[in-house]
């Protein structure tokens, strides 16, 4: 199985560019409401459609006056339906100039309310309802301060939403009697990626201040919040986190609990991730992440803390298990019996679904010695793909890297055999592709037990839209996928996109797709955790036609070891864009941009010129296969500057010589003459004539050397048997064929073949 990042290539002209979105007022979205959200960013005039992971409805509102027509800010209206589950979705929007990257929003059933900016001491602090919620922006070296009354002596839960909604906000929450006295304070609450959380028992009627602010005392435009207020639940984790879909669960809230109202039953549908809801509380609920799965679920058992006590896994097709380190340095063992030679996948979660485990796994061979150990993945935690030797009982161990432990130090762990091949992942979220241009995506690949060509394509993409061939090379672990639009691409539209790595390993075929999470938590200020609702959330846009179009032609060239091979670089340009457009492989050759062994020779467009010429070249060590690298293009006019890429170039490798010969017959006699027929072929990038010279012939047997021609490619050569021989089989029989280029000699030989001499 490969990974496969995918990084985008800017497309975009300074002149004209997607919206982008800065901050969303507000973050939250009641059940069963229209809200009016502010978005502001930048290129939001125009507006014209909106992409949110959760049901509902939104249109354009009517106020402010000329709502719609700035750049810099729009007024969407948000419906939701009353049966609208609490949690996190994300949000995007789309203009004439193509689609944003997302952000986060989520579902809260308090009512909020904006801070009015005038609150950063404690005699300002902002009177606000008891229950409610409230976002605002926090300034830089300052506080927000928000009174609440109290009728009588309760419980007070607060709860920030920061860096769980990829705000850069480290918050730390006060809380303060009227007199200013400190009665609480939380901060980084475990599980919650420095998010936190605050429970108290008011101890009589009146006024309380709660203070808000980042534990740096940094702030500013990206450190919004939002913090709930009130006397529900404080849930952060679960136990089990993967519940198998369909069935009946019975899930343990952990986290500050009123009255110890833990439990609830669950039956989940189809999904990979969706959000519980806490009971009903006095002031509402509260909601956290879990997962659900196909396969059969294992809770653990303790105890399970080596191989002899070790919970046995009994599927063979794969299976779910559940567990908790609930002390320190507690360990958890599971077994299972594993064919020989089978790959297995091994993935580990827990701080995507709220809980603080650090996850460290480890598989251990039948005879007990280490296999392997993985901590964190490329931001997958704990996971890895392991082949087995020997048939025989493995087992999977699972710990805290700094030893910790306690009750919601929950994780869940799957076990699946699967083919040698691929997985794939993609590090960015949107697509921007101009009307008839072209947008480009590098695709990384991790792989293990195929070394193979792995074609990359966008599948079930709309019309106008044209997903270039892409190959990614024998051992290579990048390429670059081309996508092109063209005059029927419709702009101001949000698409779903879906990229697929293809091979085919005997009569299977195995197709992957691209996940984006990474991506999005890049996009989203490193964001630790996000769950797998938005795994496979990438979009495109359609924007508007640059100025110039570029393609190579032929879109395909053949080469070889020692060989060169050229190919045009061809520009249209829109009358008055005569300025040199330059030319650069994309990612540079330093950085992967070539196969190895490769160069290639790139010179620009010059100016008022439509073409240019691109060598590449293959050294000696150059791999066969088939590859395709990218080549970026730049025209700056003026003060404006317009990049976009050339559709995928493919490069085929391919041997100098080949031939192959064919004897007429395979018996003969004494001073019979055999004909043989030869034929060569030529690589494209070789060209002159060809000699040929039989080897291994005994003595008293003639073959004429000869020529074949440059504009041919087959000869027929006479083999004679001499008066003198014996009966006899002629093997290993061959013919040696050279040609030159230049300084350098190519040669090959033909397979061996036999002649039969008889009486």
């Amino acid at each position: 199985m490969t990974v496969l990042t995918v990084c985008f290539l800017m497309t975009a002209p300074t002149s004209a560019a997607p919206p982008t979105i800065s901050r969303l007022q507000p973050m939250s979205i009641q059940p069963g409401s229209t809200t009016s959200v502010t978005v502001t960013g930048t290129n939001l005039a125009q507006l014209s459609d909106v992409w949110k992971n959760t049901p509902g409805d939104w249109k354009i509102a009517a106020q402010p006056e000329g709502n719609g027509t700035k750049a810099d800010s729009v007024v969407v209206d948000l419906t939701t339906s009353p049966e609208a589950k609490p949690g996190i979705f994300g949000f995007r929007v789309a203009t004439p100039e193509g689609v944003s990257k997302p952000n986060l929003m989520m579902i809260d059933n308090l009512p909020v309310v904006s801070a009015t900016g005038q609150n950063t001491n404690f005699e300002n602090a902002q009177s606000v309802p008891f229950p409610t919620a409230v976002e605002g922006l926090c300034p830089a070296v300052a506080r927000h301060y928000y009174k609440i009354n109290v009728t009588e002596a309760r419980r007070i839960a607060v709860e920030v939403y920061a860096r769980r909604l990829g705000s850069l906000l480290d918050p730390i929450i006060y809380l303060y009697d009227a007199s200013g006295r400190t009665l609480s304070y939380a901060d980084d609450s475990p599980g919650l990626q420095r998010d936190c959380q605050l429970e108290f028992n008011l101890p009589a009627a009146g006024d309380y201040v709660v203070e808000i602010r980042d534990i740096a005392y940094k702030g500013g435009a990206t450190y919004p919040y939002h913090v709930r207020i009130g006397d529900f639940p404080l849930v952060h984790t679960a136990y089990p986190i993967q519940l198998a879909e369909g069935s009946e669960s019975t899930v343990t809230l952990l986290g500050q609990i009123p009255d110890n109202d833990t439990t609830v039953t669950v039956t989940p549908e189809a999904g990979s991730a969706f959000y519980l809801t806490t009971p009903d509380y006095a002031n509402g609920t509260s909601f956290l992440p879990v997962a659900t799965t196909t396969y059969p679920v294992l809770n653990e058992t303790e105890p399970n803390q080596d191989a002899e006590t070790a919970n046995p896994l009994a599927s063979e097709s794969g299976y779910v298990f559940n567990g908790r380190l609930d002390e320190f340095r507690d360990v958890d063992q599971f077994k299972f019996n594993a064919k020989a030679n089978q790959w297995y996948q091994v993935q580990a979660v827990s701080e995507k679904y709220g809980s603080p485990a650090d996850l460290v796994v480890s598989m251990y061979e039948p005879s007990g010695s280490k296999l392997k150990e993985v901590d964190d993945t490329a931001g997958l935690e704990s996971r890895f793909f392991q082949k087995t030797a020997d048939a025989g009982e493995y087992r999977i161990e699972v710990r805290d890297l700094n030893r910790k432990g306690g009750a919601n130090y929950t994780y869940s762990v799957l076990v699946e055999p699967v083919q040698t091949g691929f997985t794939l992942t993609a590090e960015e979220t949107v697509l921007n592709i101009p009307q008839t241009g072209t947008a480009a995506i590098t695709v990384k690949a991790e792989r293990y037990g195929w070394n193979e060509a792995i074609e990359i394509a966008a599948v079930d993409l709309p019309a106008g839209y044209t997903s270039h061939r892409t190959i990614m090379g024998p051992g290579r672990n990048e390429v670059v996928l081309t996508i092109s639009g063209s005059g029927e691409t419709e702009t101001g539209k949000i698409i779903p996109l879906k990229i697929v790595g293809k091979v085919k390993s005997g009569e299977t075929e195995l197709v992957e797709t691209a996940t984006v999470s990474s991506a999005w938590k890049l996009h989203l200020n490193n964001m630790t955790t996000l769950t797998d609702q938005f795994t496979e959330s990438l979009v495109l846009g359609a924007e508007p036609a640059l100025p110039y179009r570029v393609r190579f032609e032929p879109a395909e060239i053949v080469l070889g070891p020692n060989l060169s091979a050229t190919v045009k670089v061809i520009a249209e340009r829109n009358e008055g864009f005569t300025e040199e457009i330059a030319l650069a492989l994309t990612p540079a050759a330093d950085k992967n941009g070539l196969p190895a062994n490769v160069t290639a020779d790139v010179k620009p467009i010059v100016k008022d010129q439509t073409e240019a010429i691109v060598t590449i070249t293959g050294t000696e060590k150059a791999g066969l296969g088939e590859f395709t690298i990218a080549i970026q293009s730049t025209l700056k006019k003026d003060k404006l500057t317009f990049t976009q890429p050339l559709p995928g170039l493919n490069l085929i490798f391919e041997s100098a010589l080949t031939a192959t010969a064919i004897l007429e017959k395979t018996e003969a006699r004494k001073t019979e003459v055999v004909p043989v027929k030869l034929t060569i072929k030529r690589n494209p990038a070789l060209t002159g004539e060809v000699t040929y010279t039989m080897t291994n012939l005994p003595e008293g047997y003639t073959v004429p050397s000869g020529t074949i021609a440059a504009d041919a490619s087959e000869a027929v050569v006479e083999l004679t048997v001499p008066e003198t021989a014996v009966p006899v089989d002629l093997s290993k029989l061959t013919f040696t064929i050279e040609a030159k280029q230049g300084e350098k000699v190519f040669k090959a030989e033909t397979a061996p073949f036999t002649l039969k001499v008889i009486e």
